[in-house]
C-alpha cells in the first residue's frame, strides 16, 4: 500500500512558489540593469525553472519511502512548472501594466526595426506589425509567456522524471 501523507499538490506549491519568485526576481534584477531586452541573458530563466523542477522531484524522492514511480516524479515536475507558470503569468501582467508599461511598445519599436532591417516592402511591415501588437499586448505577452514557461516545464519533467525515479534502486535492493 503507497504512503499518501505526502499530497504533491501541495509538496510542489512550495517548490513552485520559490520557482516562481526567483524567476520573477531574475526577471526584475535584468530589466533593472538594462538587459531585460536580452534574448539570451533572458533565457537563463529556464536555467532556473530546471534547477527547481529538478529540487522539487528530488526533494520529493527523498521524502517519500516506498518507491517513486515515473509517473510520481513527472507529475511533481509538471505541477511545480504549472505553479512557476501561475507565478510568471501574475508577474508578467503586473510588469507589463505597473512596473514597466513601455515594454510592450520597445518591444514593437524594435520588431519594427528588425523588419525594415530586413528591406521588406512597407505593406508588409505594416501586416506584421498588426499582427505584432496584438501578441504584444500587455495581457496577451504575459500569457504567452506563462504557458510556455509550463510547456517547458512539463518537457523538462518528462526528461528528469527518468533519472529521479527510485523504484529501480529499491527493487534492485530487495533482491
Amino acid at each position: 500500500m503507497r504512503q499518501e501523507d505526502i499530497s504533491i499538490s501541495g509538496f510542489t506549491l512550495k517548490h513552485g512558489g520559490v520557482g516562481g519568485l526567483a524567476t520573477s526576481l531574475f526577471s526584475l534584477v535584468l530589466m533593472l540593469a538594462g538587459l531585460g531586452e536580452s534574448g539570451g541573458v533572458g533565457s537563463l530563466v529556464y536555467v532556473i525553472v530546471i534547477g527547481v523542477i529538478l529540487w522539487a522531484q528530488i526533494d520529493y524522492r527523498r521524502s517519500e519511502m516506498l518507491p517513486v514511480e515515473y509517473g510520481d516524479a513527472f507529475k511533481v515536475g509538471a505541477m511545480t512548472s504549472l505553479y512557476i507558470g501561475v507565478i510568471t503569468i501574475v508577474y508578467g501582467l503586473l510588469h507589463w501594466n505597473v512596473i514597466d508599461p513601455e515594454t510592450g511598445a520597445r518591444a514593437l519599436a524594435a520588431a519594427e526595426a528588425a523588419m525594415a532591417e530586413q528591406n521588406l516592402p512597407p505593406e508588409q511591415i505594416e501586416q506584421a506589425m498588426a499582427a505584432q501588437k496584438m501578441i504584444l499586448s500587455p495581457v496577451v505577452a504575459p500569457v504567452v509567456g506563462g504557458i510556455l514557461t509550463c510547456i517547458a516545464g512539463i518537457i523538462i519533467s518528462l526528461l528528469t522524471a527518468i533519472g529521479t525515479r527510485r523504484a529501480d534502486e529499491l527493487d534492485a535492493e530487495e533482491a
